[in-house]
């Protein structure tokens, strides 16, 4: 079970600076945003973007290919809070 495929938002690549998330978010708390593991984790997904550019898809979309290539035992969690987000996908 994949959870949380798109790692919180991060490899959609709308959060591209600790301040993207709201000041109420509770994301703000999580270890991957916190100190220097924010800026190592927006430099892998700068390098996602760009595999991801590269075959004309998004990061997202290159995120969730791979998880689905690792077998059909695996299944994602992909919530959403709004239709145009899965449109995306």
């Amino acid at each position: 079970m994949a959870y949380s495929p798109l790692g919180r938002w991060f490899l959609t690549g709308q959060i591209k600076n600790f301040e993207d998330l709201a000041a109420d978010d509770f994301q703000r708390m999580a270890p991957r945003f916190q100190g220097g593991n924010f800026e190592k984790n927006r430099r892998l997904v700068d390098r996602i973007t760009k595999i991801a550019c590269k075959n004309d898809r998004i990061p997202s979309q290159l995120a969730l290919a791979w998880i689905f290539a690792r077998g059909p035992r695996i299944v994602t969690i992909r919530g959403t809070e709004r239709i145009r987000y899965l449109r995306k996908m």
